[in-house]
């Protein structure tokens, strides 16, 4: 059973590369961010371990979506 975890800014930086790390030790990645980079979007595209959320942290209505 794979481990999960998530990730708040994940489209670039620390998150993204927090990402590519805990993929490649086999968790199971719910990604969130306001945006949808393109390193994120080829992350996904390749890795059936993981799911996006496009919300912001603020307003808390976009995290009562969940």
């Amino acid at each position: 059973m794979l481990k999960n975890v998530i990730v708040t800014g994940a489209s670039s930086g620390i998150g993204l590369k927090t990402i590519k790390d805990l993929l490649e030790e086999g968790f199971f990645v719910s990604a969130c961010s306001r945006s949808l980079s393109k390193d994120l979007e080829n992350i996904i595209s390749n890795n059936d371990n993981i799911c996006f959320y496009n919300f912001g942290l603020e307003p808390r209505a976009s995290i009562k979506k969940m």
